[in-house]
């Protein structure tokens, strides 16, 4: 802890982009760095963010904390050349104190249910985006108090000496409190111009047909008209006087024009009209760091369905030389951002992450070698004039293991698996273990399907509001937005549509049948899915090659990337001839006529997929 009380700078040590100070000053571009310090140390003073004063005018027992630098290379997502070399003054937050110079932290960010919902929007109906980027963003803001730092290593202001510092009058990065200043003073500004907050995602403001959604000081606007973008853009831009003639200062943002990529997902549009969002860099550092060269002999499946993930608490160590963490959180980045196929393999190995053994370095390999054939491959976004569908399924103590019960409860409980779809393109999706033991296979469903549909209500809230209040075009043409949860199990499908408080299902009541209103006024309708047509077993539990496959193109579309729009427009007739992938939209059409086609009922679950595309 020694080396937190004066630091040079944080850094990730495991990103050759991300650097410590004396790092920077070492490296083949080190003048490049020192440029970009000069600027941000110019940048602040010119803007009058701080003002050197006297250690003796700092209020008795105000501490004044230490800056600290934070270098890093930026590359462009599809080329990975770098273009920017940033080096960010930060005040060091770890030193402040909670209750003196600090109080509420939380600042509200978009998050990827939204980005997917606008993106699918965008497609339906030949809408056009473009991304902001604000100009150091927190400086932008005021302090929310009184803040001292120290003058920054090897900097010298005009009449300063050691005994001075530097009182800062503006939010400056590394405080614990400068999102959320950042974020109020945003929310303000974009208010006093006229814009209105959702009600159901704090990070959506509107103006008329513009949308713009927030991650941070990074902006994306959606619109169906180029000029009303630019509108906004300018007012944003420019000094704005209110009612009261009060004037508001401008953001500083530069425009980055139409959205290539966000949060490092790369987002192509295709000649096809579709959208691709994928991650093959992200998988080049995982396949990096396992050490798995181009060439070795991939897997057709991320999971084994031979064996089970347990503790393996006899095991043989890990004995690696890749850290098994640092592998594991860019494989959960992966597969929330872009992979939904790897959800169920990737939450297996996430479990026993804190005390690896050789088994589960085994099963993070596996991964591995089934990211070396589909690097370039991720989600395609080609929806259809469609509704939500929530396919939602539960594992009933799939992981049971006798042998370990007694030292890992968690082989008792059951996993919940659901995939969140609007126009038939995945938006939301998850696979996690139940928070407590079930004592039924109904009692597991039922809890998969409360919980996905906590996501799906607020989705159709959101886009419900939309409608509404700000007249957008949706993806339903009905009069109202609504979701279709597919559920293959009699028992929930039934104490869902109607709670019977039984002396076995009353404890379930309260807790999980929050979604009984919205239930009750059509919004959420609840269908029983035949298993073998349930695309959320993706999710629960290693399923067969075939099966694997078939409901990943389901979801995913990735035959849809090669097919031009004619082709793309023909399959959307839902052939059933066994060799036709069908998406998720079309599998709920036709489900029925499925099963009695190609007799999936009496075919072993392993050629199922092979046969009719499911």
């Amino acid at each position: 802890m020694d080396t937190l009380e004066d630091p040079m700078a944080f850094a990730a040590p495991t990103n050759p982009d991300t650097l410590r100070l004396h790092e920077a000053m070492k490296a083949p571009d080190k003048l490049k760095f020192e440029k970009a310090m000069a600027q941000e140390v110019a940048s602040h003073t010119d803007n009058d963010h701080w003002e050197p004063i006297h250690r003796s005018s700092v209020p008795k027992g105000v501490e004044v904390l230490p800056a600290v630098w934070a270098m890093r290379r930026k590359r462009r997502i599809a080329a990975q050349e770098v273009h920017k070399w940033k080096a960010r003054l930060n005040l060091h937050g770890g030193r402040q104190t909670h209750l003196v110079n600090c109080w509420e932290t939380h600042a509200p960010v978009a998050g990827w249910s939204s980005v997917r919902l606008f993106l699918i929007t965008m497609l339906l109906n030949n809408w056009q985006s473009r991304q902001v980027d604000f100009v150091l963003a927190f400086p932008q803001a005021d302090t929310e108090c009184e803040m001292f730092m120290e003058i920054p290593q090897g900097f010298e202001f005009e009449g300063s000496t050691r005994d001075h510092c530097l009182k800062l009058k503006k939010n400056l990065c590394g405080q614990k409190q400068a999102g959320r200043v950042w974020n109020k003073h945003l929310h303000d500004g974009l208010v006093q111009r006229g814009f209105v907050q959702s009600e159901v995602d704090m990070c959506v403001h509107c103006q008329g047909d513009v949308a713009l959604m927030m991650h941070t000081d990074d902006g994306t606007f959606v619109s169906p008209d180029q000029k009303q973008m630019q509108e906004c853009h300018d007012i944003l831009v420019a000094p704005f006087a209110d009612k009261d003639g009060t004037i508001h200062r401008a953001f500083k943002m530069t425009d980055e024009g139409t959205l290539s990529d966000h949060l490092g997902v790369e987002i192509q549009p295709l000649p096809n009209g579709t959208i691709k969002l994928s991650q093959p860099h992200m998988i080049d550092q995982i396949l990096k760091d396992l050490g798995i060269e181009e060439g070795t002999k991939s897997k057709p499946a991320p999971a084994a369905t031979s064996a089970k993930l347990h503790r393996d608490i006899d095991g043989e160590p890990f004995a690696e030389d890749w850290h098994c963490r640092s592998v594991i959180g860019k494989l959960n980045f992966l597969e929330k951002s872009t992979r939904l196929d790897l959800s169920h393999a990737v939450h297996q190995c996430a479990r026993f992450s804190a005390e690896p053994k050789t088994s589960h370095a085994a099963a993070v390999k596996k991964i591995g070698r089934h990211l070396v054939t589909t690097r370039e491959k991720g989600i395609m976004l080609d929806p259809k004039q469609h509704s939500f569908h929530c396919w939602v399924d539960a594992n009933f103590v799939g992981d049971w293991n006798r042998v370990t019960a007694d030292v890992d409860p968690s082989v008792t409980k059951s996993r919940s698996g659901y995939v969140i779809a609007c126009g038939g393109c995945p938006v939301v999706w998850s696979s996690k273990i139940q928070k407590e033991a079930a004592l039924s296979t109904m009692e597991a469903e039922c809890n998969a399907m409360s919980e996905s549909l906590r996501h799906v209500i607020h989705m159709v809230h959101l886009v419900d509001e939309l409608r509404l209040k700000h007249k957008w075009t949706m993806c339903d043409k009905a009069p109202r937005v609504h979701c279709e949860v597919f559920e293959d199990n009699a028992g929930c499908c039934e104490w869902a549509a109607l709670p019977k408080m039984r002396p076995r299902t009353k404890h379930l009541g309260i807790r999980l049948h929050h979604f009984g209103e919205d239930a009750r006024l059509g919004k959420i309708a609840i269908h029983k899915m035949p298993t073998e047509c349930q695309l959320a077993d993706l999710a629960t539990k290693a399923q067969p090659e075939n099966l694997f496959v078939a409901q990943r193109e389901a979801l995913m579309q990735w035959t849809a990337e090669d097919m031009s729009r004619n082709k793309l427009d023909r399959r959307l007739a839902a052939d059933l001839s066994p060799s036709s992938h069908l998406r998720a939209c079309e599998i709920t059409e036709h489900a029925e006529a499925l099963i009695q086609h190609a007799s999936l009922s009496k075919t072993p679950k392993s050629k199922q997929g092979s046969e009719w595309g499911l």
